[in-house]
């Protein structure tokens, strides 16, 4: 762990600095040119790219002049597949365990048949 009187942290950040032994006592600060992306992708983690920067063939929010709201007007917002994703309820109405939910989750009752 100590080399010569001094010892180096590891660190996940792209630096290296080295201490003297007592561990208070900087010695060599040095910055390494570290590519933070390069490393996700190598974590197999994949860019994250907005549906309304996208052209409108690649995402329901493409597409519109600069920043305009998903392809130029006030749309709603949509998944890819073109789901509402803002307030869309996705819970299906004739399920039959729907009749034991008594309160919703925000405090409204159900409405009772």
């Amino acid at each position: 762990m100590f080399e010569g009187g001094s010892r180096r942290p590891r660190r996940a950040v792209p630096h290296i600095r080295e201490f003297l032994a007592d561990g208070l006592t900087p010695r060599i600060t040095a910055a390494l040119d570290g590519n933070l992306a390069e490393r996700s992708r190598h974590r197999g983690i994949r860019p994250i790219n907005r549906g309304v920067s996208r052209n409108p063939v690649d995402h329901p929010n493409g597409g519109g002049a600069g920043k305009s709201k998903s392809g130029g007007g006030w749309q709603q917002l949509t998944s890819p597949w073109g789901l509402l994703a803002k307030g869309y309820r996705t819970r299906n109405k004739r399920k039959l365990s729907s009749r034991f939910i008594v309160v919703r989750r925000d405090g409204r009752p159900m409405k009772q048949r």
